[in-house]
């Protein structure tokens, strides 16, 4: 993680921080802009990535339940801040 710029290392603190920016979204659960919940979802998606793929050879859709039960437990969390987006759809 630290070779890749995600995290940063203080090696005379022998210590690990993310970035401000990656906080930004990684550490912000309750706002708009979080994105930590979208790592739930990765394994979901990428389980039901050999159908898309086979879609995109032979035409075709992927259906919601084809995703998993893990997808529909997922769907309608706060895993990408949606608690706030519909507060804020609601305010406007």
């Amino acid at each position: 993680m630290t070779a890749a710029g995600y995290l940063e290392y203080d090696s005379a603190a022998d210590a690990y921080a993310l970035p401000e920016e990656h906080a930004f979204l990684l550490a912000s659960e309750g706002t708009d802009h979080f994105m930590g919940g979208l790592f739930y979802v990765e394994p979901v998606v990428l389980g039901a990535a050999p159908k898309v793929a086979d879609c995109f050879r032979t035409g075709g859709g992927v259906r919601f339940e084809d995703f998993g039960p893990e997808c529909v437990d997922l769907h309608g969390t706060q895993a990408h801040g949606s608690v706030a987006s519909r507060s804020r759809l609601r305010q406007g």
